[in-house]
């Protein structure tokens, strides 16, 4: 690399750092382990990504007055100022470094933790949209597309002072995105369901009831969409015995959670009284909640997943992304064995200020020049005598016949455990592993 080639990349590297309004200590810290890193490694890509990496690690690393455990920092914003680095990329980038800097067990395992929750919310969220509109209504598009992120900005406005909004009625977008906000951050509050796909399903499910018992105290009937009272209400006027059925849930546990919960630590959390969804003081109470998650999101380096509310098309290219395995073959090189072209996905690209040529990119084009020379020289598909075996029905029954044996193996084991712990499955049935394991292939 040129002195001007580093020189420009410092530059850029402080705009970050100033854009994050990051303090000296952390930077140079960081900055410092990158150029360890580069010393021994070729970093491949826009330098700037791995510098936001680095920045990232130091945050989490190092302790500062302001937090007790690490040095606060937004990773929308870190990723947005770091040349709009993907969430994806930022995950798989994490990783390399991980091994690269031989970072300790307890940073790879806060790093696995945010991944890993983030990816239960991409899989719990797909099924959030359908469930609010059987229960509020509301029109579809209007709620995936409407600019959640200006009205959280402008929500920030003193209500009291904000005439305008005064004027307004709570309304099924205002709900909408209400929903998932406490949703994200009760999450935060019970460590216990970060990652627990069938626990954060609960979760939000209880989310639901709590918001809907709210919206009938509150007389927001309006809110609440007809066909709902009809198919999910109890003789009682309560959803959650219905609700639960239709989603396999336990209504123990989600009564369990808005008690004992929601409707004690989530609302002393925000210094609120029970009834903090009125028509008066409601643009209050989303504003409470937003600042607190603001707060949480920043302190805990996690990642702010009201990002399911801004941005679909974006969203669903992320979606897309999280549900591909990192090691699948699509992001291995291809060979004669597994694809009829070679190196589509690493074609050459041009040098820009932050792209380098490499050993890594040279050899990988040599390969390609390679496969191109000898392609018509070799056949690429299988012989009839491996499609033979492979097709035979008799190794397949015996792998069905051992999965099925070792399933049953575990579930006696998982239901012994929960025996132990005074689990009683007449009781309570949807705690069984079969059950938990049916309501997580559902999701």
């Amino acid at each position: 690399m040129s002195e001007f080639e580093h020189e420009s990349i410092e530059n850029l590297y402080s705009k970050l750092c100033l854009d994050l309004n990051m303090d000296i200590e952390t930077k140079e810290d960081a900055w410092r382990s990158y150029e360890h890193i580069r010393k021994h490694y070729v970093l491949e890509g826009d330098q700037l990504h791995w510098l936001a990496v680095s920045l990232y690690v130091s945050c989490r690393r190092n302790r500062f007055l302001t937090s007790i455990d690490n040095n606060p920092i937004s990773i929308s914003r870190l990723l947005k100022s770091a040349n709009h680095l993907e969430l994806i990329v930022f995950f798989d980038k994490l990783h390399k470094w991980e091994d690269m800097a031989n970072l300790p067990d307890s940073i790879r395992f806060k790093i696995d933790q945010v991944e890993h929750a983030f990816n239960i919310s991409s899989i719990i969220f797909e099924k959030y949209t359908k469930i609010f509109i059987e229960i509020f209504g509301g029109n579809q598009y209007k709620l995936i597309h409407s600019d959640y992120q200006y009205r959280r900005t402008s929500n920030q406005i003193n209500p009291k002072l904000n005439q305008k909004n005064k004027a307004n009625k709570l309304n099924h977008h205002d709900l909408y995105s209400l929903i998932w906000t406490i949703y994200a951050l009760a999450k935060t509050i019970y460590p216990s369901t970060i990652n627990d796909l069938i626990a954060s399903f609960h979760l939000l499910i209880s989310s639901f009831i709590f918001i809907y018992d709210y919206s009938k105290l509150n007389k927001l009937d309006y809110l609440i969409k007809g066909s709902c009272l009809k198919e999910l209400c109890s003789s009682d006027g309560t959803i959650i015995d219905k609700l639960c059925e239709k989603y396999s849930c336990s209504s123990e546990m989600c009564r369990t959670i808005i008690e004992e919960h929601l409707k004690s630590d989530l609302i002393k959390c925000i210094n609120k009284s029970e009834n903090f969804l009125n028509e008066n003081n409601y643009l209050e109470t989303i504003r409470d909640i937003n600042r607190q998650y603001d707060e949480i999101v920043l302190t805990n380096c996690i990642i702010d997943e009201r990002i399911f509310l801004e941005n679909q098309n974006q969203l669903n290219d992320l979606l897309s992304n999280l549900n591909e395995n990192r090691y699948s073959k699509s992001y291995q090189n291809r060979t004669p064995i597994t694809a009829s072209q070679h190196l589509a996905s690493n074609d050459y690209q041009t040098n820009n200020s932050n792209q380098f040529l490499t050993p890594i990119s040279q050899a990988n084009q040599l390969i390609k020049v390679l496969f191109e020379i000898i392609k018509d020289q070799q056949s690429t598909k299988p012989s009839n005598n491996l499609r033979f075996i492979i097709g035979q029905q008799t190794f397949l029954d015996d792998l069905i016949e051992r999965l099925n044996e070792w399933e049953n193996i575990f579930n006696k084991s998982y239901d012994s455990i929960e025996e132990i712990n005074n689990f009683n499955k007449q009781l309570n049935p949807s705690r069984s592993c079969q059950s938990r394991f049916d309501l997580s292939l559902k999701l």
